[in-house]
C-alpha cells in the first residue's frame, strides 16, 4: 500500500464482521490519509450503509458509491484530487457520496 494513491472498500453483507485483515487494511488507508471510495456491493445503495459499512469508516470522510461500474470509474478520477483539498473541518463531517445528478449524467438512473 505504500504507493498507493487511493483505496477501493468493497461493502457486502459481511464486510463489518472482517476485521483482521480488512480492518487492518482500512486502518492502514487511514493512518496514511489516502481517499477511500467504498462500493456498496447491496444493489442500488449510493450513500453510506450502517448495516453493512465497517465501523470504522461510517463517520470517515470516504466517498460511498453503487456497484455500478460508470460511478467507480468516476469516483476512482475524481475522488483522489477532491478529497485532497478538502479542509481538515469539511473532512471532519463524515461520509460523503454523490448527488443523484452524478449518477443521471453518468446514465446511471
Amino acid at each position: 500500500m505504500g504507493k498507493a494513491k487511493q483505496v477501493i472498500v468493497l461493502v457486502g453483507e459481511s464486510t463489518r464482521y472482517l476485521r483482521k485483515y480488512v480492518g487492518w487494511e482500512i486502518d492502514l488507508a487511514k493512518e496514511k490519509s489516502l481517499p477511500i471510495i467504498i462500493v456498496n456491493l447491496k444493489d442500488g445503495q449510493r450513500s453510506m450503509d450502517a448495516d453493512r459499512c465497517p465501523a470504522s469508516l461510517r463517520t470517515h470522510c470516504a466517498v460511498h458509491v453503487a456497484f455500478k461500474m460508470n460511478i467507480i470509474q468516476f469516483a476512482l478520477d475524481h475522488w483522489p484530487p477532491e478529497y485532497c483539498g478538502l479542509s481538515v473541518d469539511v473532512r471532519n463531517q463524515g461520509a460523503r457520496h454523490y448527488a443523484t445528478a452524478v449518477y443521471k449524467t453518468l446514465g446511471l438512473l
